[in-house]
């Protein structure tokens, strides 16, 4: 599987490669929680022979939290969003992890980590759009707002906190994204 990188930062011919892993530890306390991670190291089985679970560091700068993995070799970090609604037209983009705190979330968060890559799985689709980061980011803020409809999650499903973002459809994000894969989680 390859996937182009943003050709204002490549050299010509140059690919990223994503592409088995040790066992994760899960969270059998939060249904969501142990699901994302599932999906996590499912990801990180399919990809990696090019890509690693990140050590705890930002990939760049230690006084940051750390991105999900790091493209082995480059240090470059990559974050990954997973959505199970089997049929979904929109995807949410996290803007602001509690809408009390205002901490970035998603991919604005994942800027800040300096992840240079932000992966969307739509599992019930069997699709992983590859972003990259910064273009992603652009692309949603230069969208008219009645493309981009803020949204705020259910406090009940995300441990009494409301999330905000964006409900932003597929076809209007899917476009920009560098590659689409076909991704199975099988459970």
């Amino acid at each position: 599987m390859l996937v182009r990188l943003n050709q204002t930062t490549r050299r010509k011919g140059e690919f990223l490669r994503f592409g088995p892993c040790n066992q994760l530890p899960l969270d059998d306390s939060n249904p969501q929680l142990k699901r994302g991670l599932e999906a996590e190291h499912r990801f990180l089985i399919s990809y990696s022979r090019w890509i690693e679970r990140n050590n705890g560091q930002s990939s760049r700068n230690a006084n940051w939290s750390a991105v999900d993995f790091t493209v082995r070799g480059t240090g470059r970090g990559v974050e990954l969003k997973t959505d199970f609604y089997p049929h979904p037209k929109n995807i949410f983009l996290e803007r602001w992890v509690t809408e009390e705190r205002r901490a970035s979330g998603g991919p604005w968060k994942a800027r800040e980590q300096e992840a240079d890559f932000f992966c969307y799985w739509l599992v019930g689709q069997s699709r992983l759009l590859i972003f990259d980061t910064n273009e992603l980011i652009e692309h949603v803020e230069s969208l008219p707002s009645w493309k981009r409809r803020e949204a705020k999650t259910s406090a009940a499903l995300n441990s009494g906190y409301r999330s905000v973002g964006y409900l932003v459809k597929i076809e209007d994000v899917d476009y920009v994204a560098l590659d689409v894969h076909h991704l199975e989680f099988r459970e």
